[in-house]
């Protein structure tokens, strides 16, 4: 049943091209306290969202030589079909050549996890 509801919940969150924000330590996800981190992701720009060759990643705010960044991309099985360090700050990932689906793309930081779907079309 656990199984079932994550299913569902994935499905939702993947269905509605949202995005998520995750602190590796509990006190990251304080409402009360002000993070920085979460501004500047929020200032993260991933288009189109229908992709067919290319997605293009802007990093926005984010200081990418003060901070190691990686990527990671991973289909609605939860596999990961790209790895890859971040050393600009803005990018493109070619997705020529995968299945269409959703997919979900994460930032990854020591302490941070941003995640956004995407569709490939």
């Amino acid at each position: 049943m656990t199984r079932l509801l994550q299913l569902t919940a994935l499905a939702l969150f993947l269905s509605t091209g949202m995005t998520s924000f995750a602190g590796i330590n509990s006190d990251d996800d304080d409402p009360k306290k002000e993070n920085p981190w979460k501004k500047k992701f929020g200032k993260v720009k991933i288009t189109p969202e229908e992709v067919s060759e290319f997605v293009h990643v802007d990093l926005g705010e984010i200081d990418i030589k003060q901070n190691q960044f990686n990527i990671e991309i991973e289909n609605d099985k939860g596999e990961k079909i790209i790895t890859k360090e971040v050393t600009e700050k803005s990018f493109n990932l070619k997705m020529e050549g995968f299945v269409p689906g959703i997919y979900l793309l994460k930032i990854i930081t020591d302490n941070y996890v941003y995640t956004k779907s995407f569709t490939k079309i």
